[in-house]
């Protein structure tokens, strides 16, 4: 394997990578009223903090991995 064919498959990895971590971190869709304490405010506050960071952690690795296909690409 040259170099074009590691980068096409490293690229693509991280495209899988990045799209699981989008899917699983995303927000469930919930049409229910919810009441919470403010003790609960600042745990759901990290929640969500936590959730879009790994959703921005995962369009960050799409985007390497298709700079990596397209570098493969250009290379062959």
């Amino acid at each position: 394997m040259d170099l074009s064919d590691w980068l096409n498959f490293s690229g693509l990895l991280c495209n899988i990578a990045g799209a699981l971590m989008m899917f699983f971190a995303s927000p469930k869709v919930d049409f229910g009223t919810w009441v919470h304490m403010r003790e609960e405010e600042p745990k759901m506050r990290r929640k969500a903090l936590r959730r879009n960071m790994v959703i921005r952690s995962g369009a960050l690795l799409l985007f390497v991995g298709f700079l990596c296909q397209l570098i493969g690409f250009l290379l062959e």
